[in-house]
């Protein structure tokens, strides 16, 4: 449910040429992806030269990816990672490392949304890019950029400064991660109910078997005298 739901609200977004909003879906997403996957949450941090081990709560591994959103190779690997688990139906092969199951143009859309929220610079592969979604669905979202670039730098109210971003953006990833631990406790206290109950009922089972054999052997050894 919760892959489903980033989806629909990430391309809801980028429909609706929302930034800021199909950004803190990637947050949401990767809160969630730092509580069920925590080893691969690590590995995209040690992977874009950023150290960091199991050791680390939540809290810290999200203060230290929000540090980092500069790093245009952690917010390659975000979008890849982010885009990981989606049902394999109908898209296309990922040209970044071949994996099935990754939608290119949402790959890119994410990246290209992670560096517009964090960074609101360019260079010439981020271009081409964005040339690309230009070519292949991505022409709102294009339309949105230049909107999104011009609200700021006219400081328009409503806009928001890059410090507020990335402080939202961690309020966003906390906020998912804390909801997901609470419904993997939840989760994992139901299997111990049942677990217990099964075991309960082993015993009950188990105890009723040995005091029938019991009653049993009373009476073959009655009927032997």
């Amino acid at each position: 449910m919760l892959i489903e739901d980033f989806n629909t609200k990430f391309r809801e977004c980028v429909q609706n040429e929302d930034i800021q909003g199909a950004s803190d879906a990637i947050m949401a997403k990767l809160g969630v992806t730092l509580v069920d996957n925590k080893e691969d949450f690590i590995d995209l941090l040690n992977e874009s030269g950023i150290e960091a081990d199991v050791d680390m709560s939540n809290s810290q591994l999200t203060e230290l990816f929000i540090d980092n959103t500069d790093n245009h190779n952690l917010l390659l690997g975000a979008s890849l990672l982010s885009n990981m688990d989606k049902n394999a139906d109908n898209l296309t092969t990922s040209s970044f490392d071949d994996s099935i199951g990754l939608s290119d143009e949402d790959v890119k859309l994410s990246y290209v949304v992670l560096n517009e929220n964090f960074n609101n610079v360019e260079d010439e592969g981020y271009s081409n890019v964005v040339g690309l979604l230009a070519g292949i669905g991505g022409k709102l979202l294009k339309g949105g950029i230049k909107r999104f670039r011009n609200r700021n730098q006219r400081g328009q109210e409503g806009s928001i400064s890059p410090e507020d971003r990335r402080l939202l953006a961690e309020v966003q990833m906390q906020k998912a991660a804390i909801v997901a631990q609470k419904a993997k406790i939840t989760e994992q206290n139901k299997k111990l109910a049942i677990a217990k109950k099964k075991k309960n009922t082993v015993i009950i089972v188990t105890g009723s078997l040995l005091a029938l054999a019991s009653i049993v052997i009373v009476v073959l050894g009655n009927r032997l005298k």
